[in-house]
């Protein structure tokens, strides 16, 4: 026998790579939702906002500050906004298509 180890289909190496390959696809796949998600607006002054784009609606609407930016976060259905000094407000939201 040689000195070099057999990593067959079922071993705990092969099954390791397997793995490893699933995160990395999953990785990617997550990365390239987040970009989809994250579509960021920026308003050019104070802005009163009940809906964002054609399918968006807020429960209550909210005011956006000039400079401010804002998205939908499709995973929970808000609406957030980055108030540009550290805090980032949700607001709930859903999708009505």
């Amino acid at each position: 026998m040689s000195g070099k180890a057999h990593h067959g289909a079922g071993s705990p190496v092969a099954m390791d790579n397997q793995l490893q390959a699933r995160l990395t696809v999953r990785s990617r796949t997550d990365t390239q939702e987040a970009r989809v998600q994250e579509k960021r607006e920026t308003a050019e002054r104070l802005t009163l906002v009940t809906t964002v784009g054609p399918w968006f609606h807020l429960d209550q609407p909210v005011l956006v500050g000039r400079g401010q930016t804002y998205w939908v976060d499709n995973r929970t259905s808000e609406l957030c906004i980055d108030r540009g000094d550290g805090r980032i407000t949700r607001v709930a939201g859903w999708v009505c298509r």
